[in-house]
């Protein structure tokens, strides 16, 4: 059996050549903004109260685990988890060393 190539080589060379003429038609006003590019980009979001807690106590602390985060900020586990991945995303916090199964956090310097 004959195998045709697809003659952008790959789906993701498709969808990044769908992605431009779709990109296009907005620019020349055929068809509305597409969602993707509506949306805010993460890092113009403000940070939230619980992000802005726990920057407060890694800044005193220094190096702490995420049941300490927990204990000093009274946030819930899950609240408190999902916030540090997203400080962690942002590039504000990072994971400063694993011990006994437990991951430590601390701010990430910042390079200027």
């Amino acid at each position: 059996m004959n195998k045709m190539l697809h003659p952008y080589g790959s789906e993701q060379a498709l969808a990044d050549a769908m992605l431009a003429f779709e990109r296009r038609a907005v620019a020349f006003g055929f068809r509305p903004a597409l969602p993707y590019d509506k949306r805010k980009r993460i890092a113009d979001r403000p940070l939230s109260p619980q992000a802005m807690e726990i920057l407060a106590y890694l800044r005193r602390v220094q190096d702490a685990n995420v049941y300490e985060i927990i204990e000093a900020t009274q946030l819930r586990e899950f609240i408190a988890t999902n916030t540090l991945n997203a400080l962690i995303h942002r590039s504000f916090v990072e994971m400063s060393r694993f011990e006994r199964n437990i991951t430590y956090y601390r701010l990430k310097e910042q390079s200027e």
